[in-house]
């Protein structure tokens, strides 16, 4: 019968053949045959006080009066059911609160595991309470663009010509779209016209759902032009917020905003000298201790007006898209950011994105418990002289784990080594393979 571990150096005949057991490099002096049980067993014990660590903070984070307080008084109710506590229709919320503080209270110190509340399905009340908030959303038409306006017309089959306020007055006597009137390649071509990322995926009612969701954003995602507009005025209000936190910070003797790019280091550096009367020579540490000493030589904080120039280049930048913006959408403009900021968490209710997946679980490349090793605490580069001067083939070609592994066990995986370990042992051997082959 064929050995299972083998020396590295010794041929293997079958390596361009389908095998079913996994070959090992064995360490020629090192213990054959013999399993690391203790690492094996810590590994497991690993695995489960993670586990028992990842409950824990589920449960610090859904209790306590932070979370009690933001749980409805349904939610209240059944957690106490749920704990055997008593409860009551009439009873007052801070009473149910304060009964679940207690038990918590007790629960620590008599040092029982701490209780995960169950995952309870929202209620119809709830449902219809969320129902009634996007509705709300979709049908706020005064408050969209122009082209988002007839944009929902259009999915109503009504006429899209006009001014703003007639879109408007049309759209508020129609208020609902019946989008079941559409077929799945309409409903997919609607999709794709206002850029829905994977619009023509799913069943017809997530296409539905998902336009319906699309309805309650304030611009219309499928102009082009705008979506431009929206995103430099986002970026000029990102700026502005940046160029005030960073002479905040100047103020304070905060000089960090050196290895931010926007606020361009190197000019602000020459300016901020420039305003003292310091010398602007030197690398930028060089600057920098000469900023800090010249704000421990004052008794207050030098007030800097260099970052005034960059806020007030930008607000008026920001107040010229303001103008191009209000005559493209019809609306005032308050904050880009905010409206995109909304849209954001509009996309993380995307049933598109939240539906769940049934990925294979990840196969670790070294399935070791390396970290539990008195090796652990060397340096990739430190463990890499010690592999190869205890003569472990191609040790540049094997992650950290892998090392230790071979190390304390004295073998290793063909699998466990890097592509580009194997290549160099198919070429040693004269093995021909292709590059996407392992």
């Amino acid at each position: 019968m064929p050995r299972t571990k083998r020396p590295l150096a010794e041929a293997d005949p079958n390596a361009s053949a389908g095998r079913v057991t996994r070959s090992k490099v064995v360490r020629s002096d090192g213990p054959k045959g013999k399993e690391n049980k203790t690492a094996s067993g810590a590994f497991e014990s690993k695995k489960y006080s993670n586990k028992s660590k990842s409950l824990t903070k589920h449960a610090e984070k859904d209790v306590g009066l932070e979370g009690y307080a933001n749980v409805s008084d349904n939610r209240l109710g059944w957690l106490l059911l749920d704990r055997g506590l008593p409860y009551g229709r009439t009873d007052e919320r801070d009473v149910m609160i304060m009964r679940l503080e207690i038990s918590d209270a007790l629960a620590k110190e008599l040092n029982v595991p701490l209780y995960i509340p169950p995952n309870f399905p929202p209620s119809k009340a709830d449902k219809s309470k969320a129902e009634a908030i996007n509705l709300r959303k979709q049908t706020d038409f005064a408050s969209k663009d122009n082209s988002k306006l007839r944009s929902m017309l259009e999915a109503r089959k009504l006429s899209t010509l006009g001014p703003r306020d007639e879109l408007v007055q049309r759209l508020e006597a129609h208020p609902m779209v019946d989008y079941e009137q559409y077929t799945t390649d309409e409903l997919s071509a609607m999709a794709s016209r206002r850029h829905m990322r994977t619009g023509a995926t799913g069943p017809k009612a997530v296409k539905i759902a998902r336009l319906r969701m699309n309805d309650e954003l304030k611009r219309d995602t499928g102009n082009t032009p705008e979506g431009e507009l929206y995103g430099c005025i986002s970026a000029i209000e990102m700026f502005v917020g940046a160029f005030r936190r960073e002479k905040n910070r100047v103020l304070r003797g905060d000089y960090s905003f050196v290895k931010s790019f926007g606020c361009r280091p190197a000019p602000t550096l020459k300016e901020l000298l420039h305003e003292r009367n310091l010398p602007e020579s030197g690398n930028i540490a060089t600057k920098l201790e000469r900023l800090r000493k010249d704000d421990a030589s004052r008794g207050t904080p030098f007030a800097t007006r260099i970052f005034e120039k960059q806020i007030s280049d930008a607000r008026s930048e920001w107040e010229r898209l303001r103008v191009k913006f209000e005559e493209f959408t019809g609306r005032p403009l308050r904050c880009v950011s905010e409206d995109l900021n909304v849209e954001n968490k509009l996309h993380q209710r995307d049933p598109i994105y939240n539906a769940p997946k049934d990925d294979p679980p990840v196969k670790h490349m070294v399935n070791y418990d390396w970290r539990s090793s008195h090796w652990a605490d060397r340096s990739l580069h430190q463990l890499l002289d010690i592999a190869k001067s205890r003569g472990m083939p191609h040790a540049n070609g094997a992650p950290k784990a892998a090392m230790i592994k071979w190390l304390e066990t004295g073998e290793l995986d063909y699998e466990e080594y890097y592509t580009t370990a194997l290549y160099a042992m198919c070429s040693e051997r004269n093995i021909s393979v292709k590059s996407a082959e392992k």
